[in-house]
C-alpha cells in the first residue's frame, strides 16, 4: 500500500502544480486516500458545506447525468454537492 499512496501524493502534486502557481492565494488541503471513491469522498465531505466533484463524462453523455461516483456521492450526501464536467478545454489547460 505505501508504493500506492506514494504514487497517488505524486501524481496528485503534479495536477496541482500548475494551479497552484496560478492561484497562490487559495488554500488547498492535500489528501490521498485509498478505497472505494464514494465511500472515501463521502466521508471526507460529512463536515463539509459543499464538495465539488468532478466527473470525466465517460458514461457516453455530452453533460448530465453524472457517472457512478457523482450518483453515489448524491446518493449519500448531507448537503449541496457539485459535480463539475471536465472538459475538453480544462483538460489542456493542466498541461499548460
Amino acid at each position: 500500500m505505501g508504493e500506492e499512496m506514494q504514487e497517488g501524493r505524486l501524481r496528485l502534486a503534479e495536477t496541482l502544480a500548475g494551479w497552484t502557481g496560478k492561484h497562490p492565494n487559495v488554500p488547498v488541503h492535500r489528501e490521498v486516500a485509498v478505497g472505494h471513491p464514494v465511500e472515501v469522498l463521502r466521508k471526507a465531505a460529512e463536515h463539509a458545506l459543499c464538495p465539488v466533484v468532478g466527473t470525466r463524462g465517460r458514461g457516453g453523455f455530452a453533460g448530465p447525468p453524472p457517472g457512478s461516483v457523482g450518483r453515489g456521492l448524491i446518493q449519500h450526501a448531507r448537503c449541496p454537492l457539485v459535480i463539475v464536467p471536465t472538459t475538453h478545454h480544462a483538460e489542456s489547460a493542466e498541461h499548460d
